[in-house]
């Protein structure tokens, strides 16, 4: 007797254990749900953080081109540059004597600065390239593949003449941001002996020289520097902080006609200028 079993009792225990089951079960898939729900809405959130992140970058790059092309269009609006008719007139208005030089509006060239320089609004003008474009089409290849032969040396293809040497060195980093393969030769008296500029163009030819008058005029004078090889002549306009130019200035335009009338005045006929505002 002791050996029979109730079936009756052991279906209640089976029903409370298959019931156990079910309920654990069911905990276990809500348990999976809830943490698939928490993974989705991490993911979702990451996401947005990740969106929001690329949109931030993508404004601020925007805000930077924008800028960019701004101050292009200020450089350029900045540039005001003569006719070729205008240029002899300041350079006539400003002479000490009355007499006109022999210079004429044929002798000048007018760099339109109006036109675009290159396809990318966001890089610096620099006037004194696009005047070698307009004057001298070929300036890359005579600048910075020259002709190394020792009867060039001495007498650069291009020639900036500039009030200061604090302007020179200004301009000289300018070009060189978009020519970077040309010899410079800085001729003017800051920091550099008037021995070290005669060694330097006696050794090596230089297509490109800027300088102040007064050195110029000297190393004219000695013999180490000389113009009839050079075909463009940029005369640096820019005015100071107190307004002046390279022809107002009491201690540099004196030597500015100088060197204008008495040596570029010579070789003329092979030389072109232009009065540069940058």
């Amino acid at each position: 007797m002791g050996d029979n079993i109730d079936d009756n009792v052991w279906d209640g225990v089976n029903e409370v254990d298959l019931a156990k089951n079910v309920n654990s079960d069911d905990d276990v898939d809500s348990t999976f749900g809830s943490e698939e729900k928490d993974s989705k809405e991490l993911l979702l959130a990451t996401d947005s953080k990740v969106l929001k992140s690329k949109q931030k970058f993508a404004a601020l790059k925007e805000s930077k081109k924008a800028k960019a092309a701004a101050a292009s269009e200020s450089s350029k609006s900045s540039i005001i540059q003569l006719s070729e008719a205008e240029m002899v007139f300041e350079i006539d208005r400003e002479r000490k004597t009355k007499t006109q030089s022999s210079f004429t509006s044929k002798n000048f060239f007018y760099p339109n600065f109006s036109l675009p320089q290159t396809k990318s609004k966001s890089k610096k003008e620099c006037p004194y390239v696009r005047a070698l474009a307009v004057g001298l089409p070929s300036y890359k290849k005579l600048l910075q593949n020259p002709d190394e032969s020792g009867s060039n040396r001495g007498s650069p293809t291009v020639l900036i003449i500039c009030a200061s040497a604090i302007r020179a060195t200004q301009i000289i980093r300018s070009v060189s941001s978009k020519i970077i393969k040309c010899k410079i030769a800085k001729l003017f008296a800051k920091h550099i002996k008037i021995s070290e500029q005669v060694d330097l163009l006696a050794s090596s030819f230089y297509p490109l020289a800027t300088g102040t008058p007064n050195r110029l005029l000297k190393l004219i004078e000695i013999g180490s520097l000389d113009l009839q090889k050079t075909l463009i002549v940029l005369i640096d306009y820019t005015p100071d902080i107190k307004g002046s130019t390279i022809l107002t200035m009491k201690d540099v335009k004196d030597d500015f006609y100088t060197l204008l009338d008495e040596h570029i005045s010579k070789e003329i006929d092979h030389i072109r200028l232009a009065l540069i505002k940058g």
